[in-house]
């Protein structure tokens, strides 16, 4: 796997909330590489297809699955650092870079 940050960023490591989603708007900015961010936040071919089948657009099933997601991985697992590693290592570099740099912002 791709490491994205070193250890010396404890800040990035703080669990993200379903506001910060919103708030950032990163269904938007993700948009239909949701599938591939599944895939590399490793949720099954199955999950993939039952969210899918229960939303009507990229916007919807993505923000199903950032939700599933925290959910599974709770405040320690889903932090802005895991989400911008795996966002990079799907070709989304600048979403990733912005991620960050929001939060930075946010902690200030």
């Amino acid at each position: 796997m791709f490491v994205f940050f070193s250890a010396g960023y404890p800040s990035f490591v703080h669990g993200l909330t379903e506001s910060d989603i919103h708030r950032h708007h990163l269904p938007d900015d993700i948009g239909a590489r949701w599938k591939d961010l599944a895939r590399e936040l490793e949720f099954k071919e199955t999950c993939i297809t039952n969210i899918e089948s229960d939303k009507v657009s990229n916007k919807e099933c993505c923000i199903a699955l950032l939700v599933k997601w925290m959910e599974r991985e709770g405040e320690e697992g889903a932090t802005c650092k895991t989400l911008a590693t795996a966002l990079a290592n799907i070709g989304l570099q600048n979403l990733a870079d912005r991620l960050i740099g929001m939060w930075v912002t946010k902690l200030h």
